[in-house]
């Protein structure tokens, strides 16, 4: 078994006639207990969902539960019903910190067509000295895109505003989210504030070392072999996501069995086997023209506008595929994708002065 983990800082349902249950563990079991129920899954390929599973302190001063992250603690402000999560003191000592983003601007929509150039001038008129020497790496990084985006576009054919770019990748401070994050509280005009800003994969190995400690691998991993539970964890890689909603991630699947907890706001999760899954993905890349599309990873491509809505509709629209789960998400749960199940994640709230 090869896990991959994932900490996202985000019930079994099912669909009359479509679907079938998803195991679903809510007690507190300790490690072995824990091992075990992940090794059957595993091993009957099914997931298995362990509901308010994260713990955040330790207990009689030892380390005893199955997943422990002090993160939920120290990384996030209190929260509040209602009010927007932030990030916290802890957290906000390291927003020098670099890390890998994506962006894909909501120009689809005409109301939302200039909140990525307010946000700009935003930064660029900000008292805050961090946030206003974003602005001109980030318009740098858009540009650049837009240029890249101007050579594959057939002549005649136009283009767009260079701030209307679909869909980028770049490396920033953490203080850019921060930033989005108090420009969205200061804008009062829903259609003005940025979303879709995601800290995107961004390994676990190259945080800063006081928050590394905030994120340590689980107890359910580093276990060591039984004769019951014969395995040891070779972890593939361990990585964060975080950003502000309304996020989405298109269908794809993983190369490894993924362990996938949920830090703060919520998620649905939307999967299928290997087999029904791969059958989706093939249909899709059929109707966008492309046949060899690889079902291997998630790829860039699949975040373009046109790619973007295909796979939405497919998976989120009304007529859902036979064969598709769902799983809601909340803070401190867990879940267990066994290898080679497809799946799509979006956020639950669809606010953008949230994460």
């Amino acid at each position: 078994m090869v896990p991959q983990f994932r900490w996202w800082a985000g019930v079994c349902s099912e669909f009359p006639g479509q679907l079938s249950s998803i195991h679903q563990s809510s007690a507190f079991p300790d490690v072995t207990a824990w091992r075990r129920l992940a090794l059957q899954a595993d091993r009957q390929g099914k997931p298995i969902v362990f509901r308010q599973q994260l713990h955040q302190d330790e207990t009689n001063g030892n380390i005893t539960s199955p997943v422990f992250l002090p993160a939920l603690r120290k990384w996030f402000g209190p929260t509040v019903p209602g009010k927007p999560t932030e990030l916290s003191p802890s957290l906000a000592r390291h927003l020098s910190h670099i890390v890998p983003y994506e962006l894909a601007p909501s120009s689809a929509d005409p109301l939302r067509k200039h909140a990525l150039q307010h946000f700009l001038e935003w930064l660029r008129c900000s008292r805050d000295a961090a946030y206003k020497k974003l602005s001109t790496p980030l318009m740098d990084c858009i540009l650049a895109a837009k240029l890249e985006q101007q050579a594959h576009v057939p002549a005649g054919q136009g283009s767009r505003g260079a701030l209307d770019t679909p869909f980028i990748r770049f490396d920033a401070p953490l203080a850019l989210l921060a930033a989005a994050l108090h420009y969205n509280r200061e804008t009062p005009d829903p259609s003005e504030r940025v979303d879709q800003l995601y800290i995107a994969q961004m390994p676990l190995s190259e945080l800063p070392g006081a928050l590394q400690l905030d994120v340590p691998i689980p107890n359910a991993l580093t276990a060591d072999p039984t004769p019951e539970i014969p395995y040891t964890a070779d972890i593939y890689i361990s990585s964060l996501w975080l950003g502000l909603e309304p996020t989405f991630t298109p269908w794809h699947r993983d190369p490894n069995p993924n362990l996938f907890c949920q830090l703060v706001g919520s998620k649905t999760v939307r999967l299928m086997p290997p087999a029904p899954g791969k059958q989706l993905f093939a249909q899709v890349s059929a109707g966008l023209g492309q046949l060899n599309a690889s079902h291997a990873i998630r790829g860039q491509e699949m975040m373009q506008p046109t790619e973007r809505k295909a796979w939405w509709d497919a998976v989120w629209g009304p007529s859902v595929p036979k064969g598709m789960f769902e799983v809601v998400l909340r803070p401190r749960d867990v879940l267990f994708l066994p290898m080679g199940w497809w799946h799509s994640v979006r956020s639950i709230l669809l606010r953008m002065d949230s994460l």
